[in-house]
């Protein structure tokens, strides 16, 4: 196994709550969780299906620190995070710097937690 089950699950919670603070604590529109939940439950889906992705194909070349102590496994949990926080958000309609700024947060905070997890 590439990524076991217990480093997902410990990014996926560390990611949610760190990312949850910020976005509520910095920004209006954050602070309701009809608003909150949708992008947060998108980067949270990102980060599993990507760490399954390469545990269903034994990519443990990408999961070897490189620069900065980052593997390729932890910047791609971030991106497939972002990228499911800015489909979620465009499809909802969603408006671009509310967007935006949950597609950073979640993102940043995801290769964070993931790089020292």
């Amino acid at each position: 196994m590439v990524v076991s089950i217990e480093e997902v699950a410990s990014l996926v919670v560390g990611t949610a709550v760190v990312s949850a603070v910020l976005l509520a604590a910095t920004l209006p529109w954050a602070r309701e969780p009809a608003k909150l939940l949708p992008p947060l439950g998108a980067g949270l889906a990102g980060i599993v299906l990507w760490n399954v992705l390469l545990n269903l194909t034994h990519a443990a070349v990408l999961n070897v620190d490189g620069t900065l102590g980052l593997s390729a496994q932890d910047l791609g949990s971030g991106i497939v995070a972002m990228a499911s926080v800015a489909v979620v958000g465009t499809m909802r309609r969603g408006r671009g710097r509310e967007v935006a700024v949950a597609v950073c947060v979640i993102g940043l905070v995801t290769v964070l937690i993931d790089r020292f997890v």
